[in-house]
């Protein structure tokens, strides 16, 4: 018979586990790795191709954790094995163990107030810090973890648990012995508590550095002590929270930090300041306090002052993540080598953070970016990001230094004028012929977020104010909330941040509450309305319309607390008066005419040769430029066979053919054109040349792959985004690796009007080679013809 030992440490459940272990026919094992080896084992299982392959079913998986079970016990002799872990009470533990077992588990678990838990540990490690101990220490957070999985457990399926209290332990030991017998079944037995032993000690020093902390005493007896005393000022704080007794929660009295939120909240920002004030002569050193005082600041508009007091929010849980664990230090603001940016908080604040990464390369310094696997894809691109992990796998990256995105302002010395409101996040610009104007909507935010539900308003409101605009809708909500859609907001694919990332760009105008899309849309320098509380987040504290963070952005903000009106009437009023497309780079086009690529969708050879003879007739001019081109490509890349290099609009491979034929170097070539591609296979025809999507391209780099030089032929001169390409070719290269830019000194872009058939080439008038010089160093002019012909090396 298999039952389990669980509860709060510092409960009693060693001392429980010792007293049943004086019955012959049980065995009580010491804190058992059972759980863990089970866990491992179904994600082996789950993990496994072989498992999908062999169409194994999930009773397979019951039957080897039921083996786990037995081999673990084979060697007892005892009808009855008591196993003890913290993660019995788990409720999807509980359910697996109930088809392991075929009945429902038992579960024992010894209780205690959180607050005599505390003291407990308190009085054996005797802390300096108590404040410090109990909100940060790893036994306060062992803790905690196992009461919020006693808690869940007890929510779900309380009648597979039997909680023990300590003082009843210690009180009347018999009588709890003979519930916890009759809960599982088995016979009564007379225990005796003197000389009480532990027959399976645990190695204590060894698993948490702390002596004796699974000792227990030979004669059953209360220690005297009081938790009040120990705990000082945190003793109320922990009071309450004894859900297994429906016991009602302590009122308290509100405190004076509480009287200051309260005041923000509704708004009353003179009184919540005059607090932050008083809190600060009180009580200097309380973080939560100094948390708050930040917020003020950076409302007068003191952005650095403001920040170093957030900061200090880390210590409450209430402002970005926790220490990463790296033993390297926090960057202070120099050139250092690699830095780690660590984004941080919500996937909208990691979106935020990004934009640091340009500021911190250029102090000199190689930028890996950190942030949730979700997000990875569309950071890749941003400038000065050198590469992007995912969050687990950033301790095994090197870096020299590293900084938590939500305060690197502070070594960068900014203060709110120094902020860079141009969007970071590269996106193709698209000209939609479309009559009616496209407006984004997204209406619910994280609901995990602190105080969410000062930010929630009622969907009703917000849809009333937009339905009569001149426009189509499209739904930017995914998850709580999305039922919440009229049958008038059209539902496009957001599965992936890149399919959001799509939709967004395809519209004139996004409105959304302070949530990650309106951060994606802000970054992206898409118009953008966001509704904000009337306590907003710290990075919409200063007041007024407009904010440092997002030129595309307009705030409309909740003016009285719970009255949701005037932001909504504002932003009715400006629909009626109606919206234009915001975006910093905007294509010089005829309002009826439209960006034309397919243009370069040749069938053939001589198709393609046409393409490229667009303004002479010089029959002679595809094998001249040619020539010359791989000319100055061997001298300038010092070409040889174990070259990898770029062939960027490689069209269907007319400087690939000739540069491999004379150097035997490896070429991959990327062109837009699906048929250029399908042609260059052909014409190239070698083993050294592969054709290769601008999608493909990406993911080839993601993977690892480094070019040791690249080359545009008269190809930018066409691009609708020659930013994008160029910031493409940037991080295609490898550390100090060359680009070779030949280009005409004026755009051709091909357009085609709606009414014709005819293709124009327009001029934008963007400047390539200034463009260029974002990325890269000029360091050789190569005069041909009137062209722009230049190698570049790698920032």
């Amino acid at each position: 018979m298999l039952c389990f030992l669980s509860g709060l440490p510092r409960s009693g459940s060693t001392l429980l586990g010792a007293l049943l272990s004086q019955r012959p026919d049980t065995f009580v094992s010491a804190t058992s790795g059972l759980i863990d080896i089970m866990g491992a084992a179904v994600q082996t299982w789950e993990r496994n191709p072989t498992t999908k392959a062999q169409g194994s079913s999930k009773d397979e998986v019951i039957r080897i954790l039921r083996a786990i079970a037995d081999a673990k016990y084979a060697d007892k002799n005892e009808s009855i094995i008591i196993d003890k872990s913290r993660g019995w009470p788990a409720p999807q533990i509980m359910k697996t163990m109930e088809k392991v077992l075929g009945k429902p588990p038992k579960i024992i678990a010894t209780a205690r107030p959180i607050a005599e838990c505390l003291a407990s540990f308190a009085k054996l490690v005797k802390p300096e810090d108590i404040r410090n101990f109990c909100r940060k220490s790893q036994l306060a957070n062992h803790l905690f973890s196992s009461y919020r999985t006693l808690k869940a457990a007890w929510e779900a399926d309380p009648d597979n648990i039997l909680f023990v209290e300590y003082d009843n332990i210690v009180s009347q030991p018999q009588i709890e012995l003979d519930r916890i017998v009759d809960f599982l079944g088995i016979k009564r037995f007379k225990h005796f508590f003197e000389n009480i032993e532990n027959p399976l000690k645990e190695k204590d020093e060894e698993a948490w550095n702390i002596k004796g902390l699974h000792d227990i005493r030979p004669s059953l007896k209360k220690q005297e002590y009081s938790a009040k005393d120990i705990l000082g000022e945190q003793w109320e704080h922990y009071q309450g929270g004894e859900f297994w007794l429906d016991k009602p929660e302590p009122e308290r009295k509100p405190q004076l930090i509480d009287l200051q939120l309260e005041a923000g909240l509704r708004g009353d920002f003179e009184k919540g300041w005059k607090i932050a004030q008083q809190l600060e002569k009180e009580r200097p050193n309380d973080d939560r306090a100094a948390f708050n005082r930040g917020w003020y600041l950076l409302k007068q508009g003191r952005l650095q002052e403001g920040h170093k007091l957030l900061d200090r929010g880390r210590n409450e849980d209430v402002f970005g993540n926790r220490h990463i664990g790296t033993g390297q230090p926090i960057w202070n603001g120099d050139k250092a080598g690699h830095v780690l940016l660590n984004l941080e908080g919500g996937l909208g604040d990691q979106i935020n953070g990004v934009r640091f990464a340009k500021d911190i390369a250029a102090r000199g310094n190689k930028v890996i970016v950190s942030c949730s696997g979700e997000l990875a894809p569309l950071f890749t691109m941003v400038e000065g990001v050198s590469s992007v992990v995912q969050h687990e796998a950033a301790l095994g990256t090197y870096h020299d230094a590293w900084v938590p995105s939500m305060s690197a302002v502070v070594p960068l010395g900014y203060e709110y004028k120094d902020l860079n409101g141009s969007p970071y996040i590269p996106c193709p610009i698209t000209i939609d012929i479309k009559k009616r104007k496209r407006i984004g909507l997204c209406w619910r935010g994280n609901p995990k977020f602190e105080h969410e539900q000062h930010r929630v308003f009622p969907s009703d409101l917000f849809f009333d104010a937009v339905k009569n605009a001149d426009a189509e809708f499209i739904s930017l909500q995914k998850g709580k909330g999305e039922d919440e859609r009229p049958e008038w907001v059209n539902k496009v694919p957001l599965d992936t941040w890149g399919n959001t990332k799509e939709a967004i760009n395809k519209c004139d105008l996004v409105i959304s509450s302070c949530t990650s899309v309106a951060h994606l849309a802000g970054a992206m320098g898409i118009k953008t309305w966001i509704i904000t509380p009337i306590l907003p987040y710290y990075l919409w504290a200063l007041p007024g319309e407009k904010t440092p963070y997002y030129d595309s952005v307009t705030l409309f903000r909740q003016e009285k607390y719970g009255d949701w009106t005037a932001p909504f009437e504002k932003i009715k009023e400006k629909l009626e008066k109606g919206i234009s497309k915001q975006s910093t780079e905007k294509t010089k086009t005829s309002a009826n005419s439209a960006y034309y690529p397919e243009v370069f969708s040749v069938q053939n050879l001589e198709q393609a040769k046409n393409s490229i003879l667009t303004d002479e007739n010089d029959e002679n001019k595809w094998d001249i430029e040619t020539k010359l081109s791989v000319e100055k490509l061997i001298k300038a890349f010092s070409v040889t066979k174990d070259s990898i290099l770029l062939d960027y609009g490689c069209g269907i491979g007319r400087i690939a053919k000739e540069l491999i034929k004379q150097t035997d170097c490896t070429i991959i070539g990327v062109d837009s054109s699906p048929n250029m591609l399908k042609l260059s296979n052909d014409y190239v025809d070698s083993k050294n040349f592969t054709p290769c999507s601008v999608r493909n391209l990406k993911k080839l780099i993601e993977t690892g792959l480094k070019f040791d030089a690249a080359f545009s032929i008269l190809v930018l001169q066409h691009s609708l985004n020659p930013r994008q390409d160029i910031a493409l070719i940037h991080y295609a290269l490898r550390n100090e690796g060359f680009f070779y830019l030949l280009n005409e000194n004026k755009r051709f872009l091909p357009t085609k009007s709606l009414d014709s058939n005819f293709v124009k080439w327009r001029d934008d008038g963007k400047n390539v080679a200034k463009l260029t010089e974002e990325k890269f160093v000029e360091i050789e002019d190569l005069p041909f013809k009137h062209l722009i012909s230049k190698v570049y090396l790698k920032k």
